[in-house]
């Protein structure tokens, strides 16, 4: 029992931060470091970059210049 209720906190905490993201007002992406690929753009991202959702998953990071690499 005690597993089931720790599974359904991790559900409605993982809705939560999503839906906070998603609505951000500020710029925010969920990238990996190592290949530069976006796993996730909120709706700012994609407005002052002007892409489309399919756009952005065509795009990376080094691509946009986002990261320094040294």
């Amino acid at each position: 029992m005690p597993y089931r209720r720790l599974e359904n906190f991790v559900v409605e905490d993982e809705k939560l931060f999503f839906k906070v993201f998603k609505t951000n007002p500020c710029i925010m992406s969920i990238s990996e470091i190592n290949s530069g690929m976006y796993y996730r753009v909120n709706d700012a991202f994609l407005t002052a970059l002007g892409y489309d959702l399919e756009e952005r998953r065509k795009y990376w990071i080094r691509s946009c210049n986002f990261l320094q690499y040294r």
